[in-house]
């Protein structure tokens, strides 16, 4: 990367200041699509269940907090009955 921060390592990747990242954006789906086929083929699955729920937990303590105006802990979020409704009618998902 240059020093005023206009080209990325790879040739063709330009990052511009205004937060256009096409090139690099461009290469994600097929990336992720490569990597979850070589991953069934090798039977190295890949599982990302814990990192996952524990990012939405941590999501689930700030908002927690935020509400409460004080520190939660885990324990505490773990332990609580609170009931979050989205109100997300999960049936217009469907086909």
């Amino acid at each position: 990367m240059d020093v005023g921060g206009e080209r990325a390592s790879r040739p063709g990747s330009i990052f511009r200041r205004a937060g256009s990242f096409t090139d690099n954006l461009a290469e994600a789906d097929p990336e992720k699509q490569k990597g979850f086929i070589d991953s069934i083929a090798s039977g190295q699955l890949h599982n990302q269940a814990a990192q996952g729920v524990e990012s939405a937990l941590t999501a689930m303590l700030g908002r927690r907090a935020g509400y409460m105006g004080r520190e939660v802990t885990w324990d505490e979020l773990v332990k609580s009955n609170e009931h979050w409704d989205a109100k997300i009618n999960i049936e217009k998902m469907a086909g």
